[in-house]
């Protein structure tokens, strides 16, 4: 199961809908081709985190990509305008089904599991702190005469888990017929990210650098105590494991120039135990907990050739946050559509968001229709979304998302039809899965403006 981390929070806390987009007019068609082509590879359907150029709709704590229907949860932990940069935590999950590919077809679902991992996945998209270099292996011929590893696909992973593509036709070997690339080669997507390589064939590294220059020393392979470093060589950020204070293990992301904790991650032993997100200031020790429920987690989409997820008895899904003030934030999940089982123990559940409640006591919440009980066999997209919100004194507004898509991958244009709570109808026009090239605007059945 894929579980996504951190991200990044600054927007001011508020419940009306917020929508981030970039449009492209007709004429940047083989632009897109091009960029398509170059990401491809390093990015699986529908695209984790928050791809570049995407369209998103929705609020500070949620947002709906409106290609692929991937739905982001974000609640703030800590922001920090103090030391060497500026500093933001937040915890970050995902929700959607996808298909893949591995001896055969089956689904898989993302949930919004909120688990912290390191400060490398802190959001660079706002705070410009952290960014990991990823790649693949392979041995798909020999160099001399000698079975070769080839290591390829090479991009960086930002805050929110999207990979920022590096050239394709960067290649190195373990045979140097590709020796390692000097210096540092910048993503293709005009994403601002960067790798710097170092070292030559059989002990190199690749290390990510963000949008403002600040570097990650954390390597896959050459694992060292993780550290950010900024374009000054100040060290900003420094990771430990030691010191914990729990019975459980810990990760300690520290201020090296005041030697002073700025976020504390405590983690139980056992499967399902809360974990803990603290940090001290000028009030007293502030303390984010994070509660997790047991579920059987089983799809039943029942879409032919492709396999359902489970049934996963006992597979803990975080249900609520608890905050410093003795609020809450609750998470509640899709309950999974004609199923049941003397086997297995309810709830059952498919993994997808269902509804989130804030400590104020509004609400936002999910339905999933049309198409294999509410996902499309072909795109995995969901067909109608309805996203429902409660300001818990009466007031209630619901936005529809019709995805009219049903071409494998993103292969061939689409519509999607935006209806908001007056009414009022936004048909988006999306070409190569994510890239939006038009927008028609309706107000009481007449168009009111076109882009694009």
């Amino acid at each position: 199961m894929h579980i996504c981390v951190l991200c990044l929070f600054r927007r001011p806390i508020s419940l009306f809908p917020i929508r981030l987009t970039l449009r492209f007019p007709l004429a940047c068609l083989s632009l897109l081709c091009s960029l398509l082509c170059a990401s491809s590879f390093a990015q699986q359907y529908p695209y984790s985190g928050i791809p570049p150029f995407s369209t998103q709709t929705g609020s500070p704590y949620d947002s709906v990509n409106l290609a692929d229907s991937n739905i982001s949860l974000t609640y703030p932990l800590r922001s920090m305008t103090a030391g060497p940069i500026p500093l933001s935590f937040s915890l970050f999950g995902q929700s959607h089904a996808y298909v893949i590919n591995a001896n055969g077809k089956f689904w898989q679902v993302t949930t919004p599991a909120l688990h912290f991992s390191s400060f490398s996945e802190i959001g660079p998209l706002v705070s410009n702190v952290g960014a990991t270099a990823t790649w693949q292996s392979s041995i798909p011929t020999t160099c001399n005469g000698t079975a070769d590893t080839w290591y390829t696909n090479f991009a960086v992973k930002d805050s929110y888990g999207t990979l920022h593509p590096i050239s394709t036709s960067l290649i190195i070997d373990s045979g140097a017929c590709y020796p390692v690339p000097d210096g540092i080669a910048p993503t293709t997507d005009n994403s601002g990210y960067s790798i710097l390589f170092t070292g030559s064939t059989g002990s190199w590294s690749a290390y990510g650098y963000d949008k403002a220059g600040n570097k990650y020393t954390g390597s896959p392979n050459n694992p060292t105590a993780p550290s950010v470093i900024t374009p000054d060589g100040v060290t900003a950020l420094a990771e430990t494991n030691t010191g914990c204070t729990g019975s459980g293990g810990c990760v300690i992301a520290t201020d090296p120039l005041t030697s002073t904790p700025v976020m504390n991650w405590e983690f139980p032993t056992t499967n399902g135990g809360a974990q803990t997100f603290s940090y001290t200031n000028a009030q007293g020790t502030e303390s984010y907990t994070v509660n997790y429920s047991a579920y059987t987690l089983v799809t039943n989409f029942g879409c032919s050739n492709i396999a359902e997820v489970g049934p996963v008895p006992n597979m803990y899904l975080a249900t609520s946050i608890t905050t410093p003030t003795g609020g809450a934030y609750s998470i509640g999940y899709e309950t999974t559509p004609n199923y049941s089982s003397t086997k297995y123990p309810p709830p059952y559940t498919t993994g997808r968001i269902a509804s989130i409640t804030l400590p104020s006591g509004g609400s936002i919440s999910y339905a999933y229709s049309g198409g294999n009980n509410g996902i499309n066999c072909t795109s995995q997209v969901i067909p109608t979304l309805v996203r429902t919100i409660s300001d818990n004194n009466g007031n209630v507004s619901k936005w529809t998302y019709v995805n009219a898509n049903t071409a494998s991958g993103g292969s061939q244009p689409f519509t999607v039809a935006v209806t908001d709570p007056a009414n009022n109808q936004t048909v988006y026009t999306f070409v190569a899965g994510q890239y939006q090239t038009q927008t028609m605007a309706y107000q009481g059945g007449c168009p009111t403006s076109i882009t694009g």
